[in-house]
């Protein structure tokens, strides 16, 4: 038979994989996502998915409905298995860096006051909060009470 050989899945994968000894990443050499997660191409070449969940299932085991993987160490092009933890969404947006992760770690405001629970469950300054109120309810307290022609 012509042409390339047949390679496994894992034969492709750590082919393409250098490991870093001081944080023991396996780094992905091959094509990465728009957001720096390796990519691979699984079966007959037309289903491509990331490469730290190809090396998880194939180390580790199968990765539960409605759950991901989380980057332990930091570093999407990490295809090492044990460097993935199984998580939730919740779990693995409040892990990372973004700006709701970055609210989440919050405890006082930019003013300095504690951050409180309001009605609807979100966080909030109650200070600022009330010091907000008596301004907006001040000015139409004023509008509303002033008699015609300014005086």
């Amino acid at each position: 038979m012509l042409g390339r050989p047949i390679r496994s899945l894992e034969w492709r994968l750590l082919s393409r994989c250098e490991q870093v000894t001081e944080s023991g990443c396996w780094v992905w050499t091959g094509p990465l996502s728009h957001n720096g997660y390796g990519l691979i191409g699984t079966g007959s070449g037309t289903q491509i998915r990331r490469v730290h969940r190809v090396a998880f299932e194939l180390y580790r085991g199968k990765i539960p409905e409605g759950l991901q993987l989380d980057h332990i160490c930091r570093v999407r092009c990490c295809a090492n298995p044990w460097h993935c933890e199984i998580v939730t969404n919740k779990q693995n947006i409040l892990r990372g860096v973004g700006p709701t992760a970055i609210n989440a770690k919050k405890t006082h405001c930019i003013y300095g006051h504690a951050l409180g629970e309001s009605r609807n469950g979100r966080r909030r300054c109650t200070q600022c909060s009330l010091i907000n109120e008596r301004i907006i309810l001040g000015v139409f307290y004023e509008t509303t009470t002033q008699q015609p022609g300014g005086q």
